[in-house]
């Protein structure tokens, strides 16, 4: 069992406006016992979770998804676009960013906009 809980990391500041509480970081944790046949050999890992709140009117840079990028939102009303596509996002939805995407995400409420990224494929570093 590996247990970590957000709070017991130190914020910081991620790409130009979110703060950012990274959890799970290089952990090469294996997720997948079996993968597609197109990607035979190259078991999917676990590379980052963070929890992530974006302050009201704040909007992230661009940057590009290392790995397959997933945005869990918890909780506020905001935007996301991924690649050239942008669209509305709110608690409950979760938004899949293909590795090498460019994608930036947009607080559009009053309220922080809160969310958790999970990124894997990416090699672990080290």
């Amino acid at each position: 069992m590996l247990k970590r809980n957000y709070l017991d990391h130190a914020p910081h500041i991620a790409h130009g406006g979110g703060v950012e509480w990274d959890i799970l970081v290089g952990e090469g944790i294996k997720v997948m016992d079996r993968v597609p046949h197109h990607l035979e050999g190259a078991p999917k890992l676990l590379s980052l979770i963070a929890y992530a709140e974006l302050p009201p009117g704040q909007r992230l840079d661009p940057h590009p998804a290392t790995g397959e990028e997933f945005h869990i939102f918890l909780e506020g009303d905001g935007e996301i676009t991924v690649a050239d596509e942008t669209e509305p996002v709110r608690g409950g939805d979760v938004v899949f960013c293909p590795p090498g995407s460019q994608h930036a995400v947009s607080n559009t409420g009053s309220a922080p906009l809160c969310y958790f990224i999970v990124e894997v494929g990416k090699a672990p570093d080290g």
